[in-house]
């Protein structure tokens, strides 16, 4: 199935960052399509946007995935996945886990 898809290979995002740019394009198409299917036409919103949601389900893992990393990863969005940039935990953070 094509899908629309952008990376930035070599850029490191933060924690935030990455969040954000991975959640937006499901949250937009999702509430926009949501809304127009209350047009005259939108039944026929309803099949694309069930296939939409179902490719969201990759979005929804790397979400999970991000926020399990600790504080200070950097993460780099690839065509197949996500590189994980970790710093060496610092000794406040062994202490504290």
């Amino acid at each position: 199935m094509p899908a629309l898809y952008a990376t930035s290979v070599g850029h490191r995002f933060s924690r935030a960052q990455y969040l954000t740019v991975a959640a937006t394009p499901a949250v937009v198409i999702s509430v926009v399509g949501f809304l127009l299917c209350f047009e005259p036409w939108g039944g026929y919103l309803i099949v694309p946007l069930a296939i939409h949601l179902g490719g969201c389900v990759g979005d929804g893992f790397a979400f999970w995935r991000v926020l399990r990393e600790r504080p200070g990863t950097e993460f780099e969005d690839l065509r197949d996945g996500i590189r994980f940039h970790r710093r060496p935990p610092d000794r406040a953070y062994l202490l504290s886990s």
